[in-house]
């Protein structure tokens, strides 16, 4: 009657494999094919039902693809070009695998399990024969090492931290010819390279070793009477366990829980540590040296390409002076360095040539160095107002024009507004904009800070009439041209560390900030408005250029990648104190700082950047999803265990990733919507979003979703307030577990379950400066129980509100009167619905008075109640029927959705199932039909839109968006 389209999946990549033309992706239980030139999805092909792929391994042509994934073996056929696809074999086997091979020309495939078996299989997977290891013990890795059954060599990782190395032989148990002894946990992975000719293993002790045959590979070896193999390495270098090792031809790689990547040398050595996502399990790797590149899955749901090996160069300069104070870096990359003595020194890259340019006197004890925009000018400026601006042409560095400021004070700073124009601070915040005109330097405009203890300037930026000014105790100005003084000071943005770092993009404005903390505005009616405050792991940010996130953390320079939130290179350079640049064209980067009054430069020159096949999204599970459809687009909002509130546009084809904020200070549990009603025209929509979980702490954002005709065109997300209960060292922490927003007598009200037992109100107010803003206005107590579920039902004109806590009970309150009333507030009637804690509910009123109330809970169950709601001098409600069904699900059922014909549960069991119901004169009259197994893990609430279909989203650790058909 039904049936299930997976639309789009994104959960662990579990299998990665490089192939000629092709990078094979395995997300849950479909396989993912990109173009290796375009990094194009080409097509997803569906493999396993409820069930991950955890290797792909193809034939020598590429067109035959062995997958396995738990129990499940398959084989597909395809062409060249991925454009036929068809199933060649399917089996269940009886064991868990945990390695499988192509044999003896392709005719045969090998498989370990998990209990230290190999079977042998036909290519139409009909099991031929199986062979026991005498070690008959749990493993938790394996790897196949040969292409005839003769030759077949087994490296088994145990439970007990041993390799064994044994041969499979038919006549009966396979001795252990050798055990690989230096672990101190279970063995999580063991890979063979026979060019290389060594063996690495990696553990949950957060090591891997290596090993080496004493012959020239491991099967000569084995035939000895004495086998040796030795230790080469053993290397520590993750902070928790490691899940997978590779070894290739010149080095081996590791990754782990802690998601990073590390690249060695046979002997130990570090060569790269790659952050390759966001702090989450890397699962899958696999390596192609020819082309210089990485791929790996991650617990983030992202598939990335590395390279290998780096083009990096290292180069350590010294200048005639001997002592550098400052330098800069010009387009061409040839450096500036202004010494101690005022002497200006010009380095020509190609020519590795220093040039001495000028001495400037009057300079030796304090100079502000600063390049341009287009880095083609320098302007030096000094302690009694003196500007020089110097200029490249043809590797030749010449002054253009000198100028000292009419007051004639200190310059504390300068900075380039454009590459004609420049704004300096002097003494008591004098600001002065200046424009360069045919070798001169022209005052355009004049402003003065706000008095504060250290009142000048760290940067500026403007746009069109405005000039957005950042200071050194963290305040942010705006000033508008004609204009002294500020018409706008926003304090403390970036708390009394500074601001670093202002650009300003289509009236939006980034501020970064010595505080750990990127925060973004909008430039609206001549006011900057707060949108969003994201909290990054380092403290000192300094820029934005692209992608590319510049910071400090401690003694080392940072480059991040915002949009992967991952860090892709650092430098020991001694911290953001002291002299330093960065450039970046379109194939190289390089950093420069002096440090030991050496001038140090590094230079990457290609392929730095990692490439997502795959975006990331959240790296643990997801708690709750929000969906709003526009269109016939779907703008999801999720949050989860990761402290991380996403907003993600999925179209027919895209699943685009638009906002990631973090301003949480523990996990969120809920996300409430509520979509404010228009006062003009237009198409664009706004909402607000309702953000809470632990640490009691609620957030208010709203979201606007800009549109065109038929299309999301943006999304812009601003935070409006946050509510935060510092409670008592001897209280314990509260968390909200679910939130109702609704306007009852014309006042917008958010209601919050909470885990001890309380319902928090919230008035939702518009504070002067046109932001919402919570306003917490009562408790109502239920009893000492966690309150999981809030709803509310509108019923004879009154607000009727059901609350489900951990004891089961289905209890309706009416806060019809509680804008009006401070009294007591109790509930007045209750159902006893299930053993223990209530996950999921939706309901339907079927007329005036009569309701179907359909709860999921941790009891496995699913039940429907129909209740009759009375309308005396109070509402009261009688129970008609009850249906109840514990056996569909093994799991706690954690979603459940109720539709005229149909209701549909979700559970743990990552098992979507569908009901059919019907009243027949108030008797229910339920049926199961059918079910669909998703490999997103731990499910946690279902989404579901009725159209013609039903638009199913399941998350937990991941999302599924499926399509629930009728059939024809």
């Amino acid at each position: 009657m039904f049936y299930f389209e997976s639309q789009f999946i994104k959960t662990d990549v579990t299998a990665v494999k490089i192939l000629r033309n092709y990078y094979l992706v395995g997300v849950g239980g479909y396989l993912h094919v990109f173009d290796k030139n375009t990094y194009k999805l080409i097509t997803k092909i569906y493999v396993f039902e409820g069930q991950k792929i955890y290797e792909i391994i193809p034939d020598a042509d590429e067109n035959k693809i062995l997958l396995y994934g738990g129990r499940y073996l398959k084989v597909i056929t395809t062409d060249q070009n991925f454009t036929c696809v068809n199933e060649s074999a399917c089996k269940i086997a009886s064991d868990w695998i945990l390695a499988a091979k192509w044999t003896d020309n392709y005719q045969q495939i090998v498989t370990v399990s998990i209990h230290n078996r190999l079977q042998i299989w036909n290519t139409d997977l009909e099991g031929i024969t199986e062979i026991s290891s005498e070690e008959k013990c749990i493993l938790y890795s394996a790897f196949i090492y040969g292409d005839r059954f003769e030759e077949l060599v087994i490296l088994s990782g145990t439970v007990f931290s041993e390799v064994l190395i044994w041969r499979p032989d038919k006549n009966g148990e396979s001795l252990v010819l050798k055990r690989l002894q230096k672990h101190k946990g279970v063995i999580f992975s063991v890979h063979y390279n026979e060019v290389s000719n060594y063996i690495c293993s990696s553990s949950d002790d957060r090591s891997a070793v290596v090993w080496k045959p004493k012959n020239e590979n491991l099967l000569t070896e084995l035939e000895q009477e004495n086998i040796e193999i030795n230790i080469t390495c053993h290397v520590f270098g993750h902070f928790s366990r490691i899940f997978r090792c590779h070894i290739l031809q010149e080095c081996f790689l590791t990754v782990g829980e802690d998601s990073l990547l590390n690249i060695w040398t046979f002997d130990g050595s570090l060569i790269r540590k790659i952050e390759t996502s966001q702090g989450g399990p890397v699962w899958a790797i696999d390596a192609d040296e020819n082309d210089n590149i990485m791929l790996i899955g991650s617990s983030d749901c992202a598939a990335t390409l590395f390279p290998i090996n780096c083009n990096f160069e290292e180069q350590t300069l010294s200048i005639p002076d001997k002592v550098p104070k400052n330098l800069t870096i010009l387009a061409n990359n040839n450096l500036v360095v202004v010494s101690e003595s005022g002497t200006i020194y010009y380095y020509i890259k190609k020519r590795l040539e220093w040039v001495q340019v000028h001495k400037h006197y009057d300079l030796k004890s304090y100079c502000v160095v600063v390049v341009s925009k287009c880095r083609n000018l320098v302007a030096l400026a000094g302690f009694h107002g003196q500007i020089y601006i110097y200029k490249q042409e043809n590797d030749e560095l010449h002054e253009i024009v000198s100028y000292k400021t009419k007051t004639k004070s200190r310059i504390f700073s300068l900075h380039w507004i454009s590459c004609t124009t420049f704004l300096t601070c002097q003494s008591e915040g004098i600001m002065t904009v200046y424009g360069l005109k045919n070798n001169n330097v022209v005052p355009l405009s004049n402003f003065i800070l706000p008095p504060s203890k250290e009142r000048w300037s760290t940067t500026a930026v403007f746009t069109e009439k405005n000039f957005v000014v950042g200071d050194r105790k963290g305040n942010l100005h705006l000033f508008e041209l004609g204009r002294l003084e500020a018409v706008q000071t926003l304090k403390k943005v970036h708390s009394y560390l500074g601001v670093t770092s202002l650009m300003m993009e289509n009236n939006k404005l980034t501020s970064l900030g010595r505080n750990a903390t990127i925060k973004t505005f909008t430039l609206k009616n001549g006011r900057l408005h707060l949108n969003s405050s994201n909290k990054l792991p380092f403290m000192w940010l300094a820029n934005i250029i692209g992608d590319l996130l510049l910071a400090f953390s401690g003694d080392k320079f940072v480059l991040w990648n915002h949009e992967a939130k991952r860090v892709i290179f650092e430098k020991s350079c001694g911290g953001g104190h002291r002299s330093w640049d960065f450039h970046r064209t379109d194939n190289k980067v390089v950093f420069s700082y002096i440090k030991d009054k050496k001038i140090h430069v590094d230079l990457i020159l290609n392929n730095f950047s990692p490439v997502d096949l795959i975006e990331s999204f959240q790296v643990k599970e997801i708690n709750s999803v929000k969906i709003i459809k526009v269109f016939d687009n779907y703008v999801v909002v999720s949050g989860g265990e990761d402290t991380t509130l996403r907003i993600n546009l999925h179209t027919k084809n895209n699943f685009i990733s638009l906002v990631s904020l973090k301003p949480h200070l523990s996990s969120i549990r809920t996300i409430a919507t509520y979509k404010v009603v228009k006062k003009s025209g237009g198409n664009n929509e706004t909402y607000l979003v309702f953000s809470g979980g632990g640490r009691a702490q609620i957030i208010c954002w709203k979201l606007e979703v800009l549109t065109t005709e038929s299309a999301v065109k943006d999304v812009i997300c601003s935070e409006q307030h946050s509510y935060y209960k510092i409670i008592d060292c001897e209280e314990s922490e509260m968390r909200i577990m679910d939130l109702v927003v609704t306007s009852i007598q014309n006042q917008l009200l958010l209601f919050a379950a909470c885990s001890d037992g309380n319902i928090k109100i919230f008035f939702i107010d518009v504070d002067s400066s046109g932001k919402y803003c919570l306003k917490f206005y009562r408790d109502v107590f239920y009893k000492l129980r966690c309150i999981l579920k809030l709803c509310k039902i509108n019923i004879f004109s009154r607000d009727i509100f059901a609350t489900m806590a951990t004891d089961g009970q289905l209890v309706f309150w009416d806060m019809s009167n509680i804008c009006r009333s401070k009294s007591e507030i109790k509930w007045f009637h209750s159902i006893q619905s299930h053993q223990s804690g209530i996950n999921s509910y939706d309901y339907k009123l079927l007329n005036d008075n009569l309701c179907l109330f359909l709860t999921g809970g941790d009891d496995n169950a699913i039940v429907l109640n129909l209740v009759r709601f009375q309308n005396k001098t109070s509402v009261t409600i009688d129970n008609i029927d009850i249906f109840t069904d514990s056996g569909t699900h093994c799991a706690q059922i954690t979603g459940v959705f109720l539709s005229d014909k149909y209701f549909i549960t979700a559970s743990i069991d990552q098992r979507i199932a569908i009901f059919e119901w019907q009243l027949l004169d108030e008797k229910l009259i339920c049926k199961y039909i059918t079910k669909y197994n998703t490999a997103v893990a731990d499910l946690q609430g279902l989404c579901c839109f009725e159209n013609s279909d039903f638009d199913a989203f399941v998350y937990g650790k991941g999302i599924e968006y499926i399509k629930i058909k009728k059939k024809s």
